[in-house]
C-alpha cells in the first residue's frame, strides 16, 4: 500500500483537533478498541522479537496511526471517535495519544462482553450507526471507514475480515448484543461464527476487503505497507543486525554520525559481549531479537520510523558522503539501491574480489548485503521484508526486488571487514560462497515463502 502525500504531511494530533460536533450530538460513532501500551502487557506475541519496550512502542505507534486514519475520515462527515482501552488508565492513554479523544476503560470479563458493553453505551447515548475497530490493522484506510459507514445505510451489519480468521471492523445500525455471545475469541473461528450468527438472525451483511492484523513476527510487513499518515521527521533509518560486534560497532556508529533526520536501530541477536551497551550509549535504539540476520533486520525495520531503510552489516562502515549521496538519490524515482564495495584490507586478491562485486552489482543488478542495501519503506513492505532463510537472505531480497524495479548503485564505497577472508583464506572463502550460491540459486528469490521456518524455530534461533 503506497504512501499518499496528503496523508504523509498530516500528524495525528493536528488532525485529531479538527473535530466536528461534541460526541453526544454525532449520529455516527467510532469505537477504537485497544490496549494501554504497558511494557510486558501488550503485543505479547511480539515481545520475543522486539523486547517488552519495543512491543509497547510499536503498540503506541499503531494506535497513533489508527487514530490519524480515523481523524482524516472524520474530516468528511460528522463522527465521534472514542478510545476504549484495556489495562492502564485514562491518564496513561492521554500521555500516549494526547488530549483530543475521549478515553473509556473497557468493561467486561472477556472481549465479547466488553464489545457488547461499548456498543450498548454508544447506542444508548444517541448513536444511530456504530463502528468498532482495533488498533493493530495498519492497512485500514479512511476510504474503508467511509465505505463501512455508507454500507450501514442498507445493511444491518458490516464486517471487515482479518486474514487470521477474526475481524478488524464490525459495524451495526442498531444493537445486536447476540453477535458477541458464544464466540471463541482469540481463535481463527471468530469471523465465521459471527457470520453464522448474523445469518441465523436474518440480518443483512456487508463484507469489506480482508486485511492483516499485526500480532506476530510474520505479520510485521503489514506495518511497512501502511499509509504514512504521520511524518516522524526522520528521513533515514540505519538498521544494523549484530551478534558480538564489540570490536567493530564503534567505528560503524561513528561512520553513521549524528543528524536529526537519521536514526540508528541495532537489532541484536543475543550478543554476549558489550555490543548492546556500546550501541545504547551512542544513542542507538537497541532491539533484542532472535538470532538470524533476515529476522533481525525485519524486527529492526519494525521499530524504524524513517522513510528510507538502510541495512548495514555489523562489520561495515558507511562512506563519509553517504548522507549527501542518499539525499541526491532520494530526489529520484528509484526505490532501492546499494553502495560500491571496498575491503579494509589492501591485499591484491581482495581488491579483485571487490572489483568483481562492483561489476556484478552494476551490470547484473546483484548487489549483496555487505554493500548496505537501502530501500524506501513502501518497497520493503511490497516484498514483505527479508525472508527468514538460513543463508543468502540478502541475495533473495535483491532478486525478488528485480521483478519490480532496478537497483541504483551509488558511486561511493562502503568499507567492509575482510575478517572472514583472513580467517578461512581468500580463495577458499570465495569458492565456498560460489558453491553455496549455485546450490541454492533456484530456491533463492522464488515467489512465496517455501523456506520460511515456523515461529517456534525462529524463536529458538535456528
Amino acid at each position: 500500500m503506497l504512501r499518499s502525500k496528503a496523508l504523509t504531511r498530516a500528524s495525528p494530533v493536528r488532525l485529531a483537533m479538527m473535530t466536528g460536533k461534541p460526541a453526544a450530538v454525532q449520529k455516527t460513532r467510532l469505537l477504537v478498541f485497544t490496549r494501554c501500551p504497558l511494557p510486558g502487557r501488550t503485543k505479547t506475541r511480539l515481545i520475543p522479537y522486539l523486547g517488552e519496550q519495543g512491543a509497547a512502542l510499536l503498540q503506541t505507534r499503531m494506535m497513533r496511526h489508527t487514530l490519524a486514519v480515523a481523524s482524516i475520515w472524520r474530516q468528511t462527515r460528522p463522527v465521534a471517535i472514542e478510545v476504549w482501552f484495556a489495562g492502564g488508565d485514562a491518564e496513561l492513554m492521554r500521555q500516549a495519544l494526547g488530549d483530543s479523544f475521549v478515553y473509556s476503560p473497557q468493561q467486561g470479563a472477556d472481549l465479547g462482553s466488553r464489545l457488547r458493553s461499548a456498543f450498548h453505551h454508544a447506542f444508548s447515548s444517541g448513536a444511530q450507526r456504530v463502528l468498532c475497530i482495533g488498533s493493530d490493522c495498519p492497512e485500514l484506510t479512511p476510504e474503508l471507514l467511509a465505505e463501512a459507514t455508507d454500507g450501514l445505510e442498507s445493511h444491518d451489519v458490516v464486517l471487515g475480515p482479518a486474514v487470521d480468521g477474526g475481524y478488524y471492523l464490525i459495524g451495526m445500525r442498531r444493537p445486536q448484543p447476540s453477535l458477541f455471545e458464544q464466540i471463541d475469541w482469540g481463535t481463527d473461528r471468530v469471523l465465521q461464527q459471527t457470520v453464522d450468527r448474523v445469518r441465523s438472525r436474518s440480518l443483512s451483511l456487508m463484507r469489506l476487503p480482508a486485511l492483516t492484523d499485526v500480532d506476530t513476527w510474520r505479520t510485521l510487513p503489514a506495518w511497512h505497507r501502511r499509509c504514512q499518515v504521520e511524518s516522524s521527521g526522520c528521513r533515514y533509518s540505519v538498521i544494523v543486525p549484530t551478534l558480538n560486534e564489540e570490536a567493530s560497532i564503534r567505528q560503524l556508529l561513528e561512520s553513521i554520525g549524528s543528524s536529526r533526520d537519521t536514526e540508528i536501530v541495532v537489532a541484536d541477536g543475543g550478543s554476549e559481549d558489550a555490543t548492546r551497551e556500546i550501541a545504547s550509549q551512542a544513542g542507538a535504539l537497541v532491539v533484542p531479537t532472535p538470532r538470524g540476520r533476515g529476522l533481525q533486520m525485519n524486527c529492526g525495520a519494525a521499530m524504524a520510523t524513517g522513510d528510507v531503510l538502510l541495512f548495514l552489516h555489523g562489520d561495515t562502515r558507511l562512506p563519509s558522503s553517504w548522507r549527501s549521496d542518499l539525499d541526491r538519490w532520494n530526489e529520484s524515482d528509484s526505490q532501492a539501491g546499494a553502495f560500491l564495495l571496498r575491503f579494509d584490507d589492501p591485499a591484491a586478491a581482495l581488491r579483485w574480489i571487490a572489483r568483481a562485486a562492483n561489476w556484478r552489482s552494476r551490470r547484473l543488478q546483484l548487489p549483496y548485503g555487505d554493500q548496505c542495501l537501502f530501500v524506501r519503506r513502501e518497497a520493503f513492505g511490497l516484498l514483505n521484508g527479508f525472508r527468514h532463510l538460513p543463508i543468502m537472505e540478502d541475495v533473495d531480497f535483491v532478486r525478488r526486488w528485480r521483478r519490480h524495479g532496478r537497483w541504483t548503485i551509488l558511486p561511493s564505497h562502503v568499507i567492509t571487514s575482510a575478517r572472514k577472508y583472513r580467517r578461512h583464506g581468500v580463495w577458499r572463502t570465495v569458492a565456498r560462497h560460489q558453491w553455496v550460491l549455485l546450490r541454492h540459486w533456484k530456491q533463492i528469490g522464488s515467489i512465496g515463502e517455501p523456506h520460511a521456518e515456523d515461529e517456534a524455530e525462529c524463536h529458538s534461533g535456528q
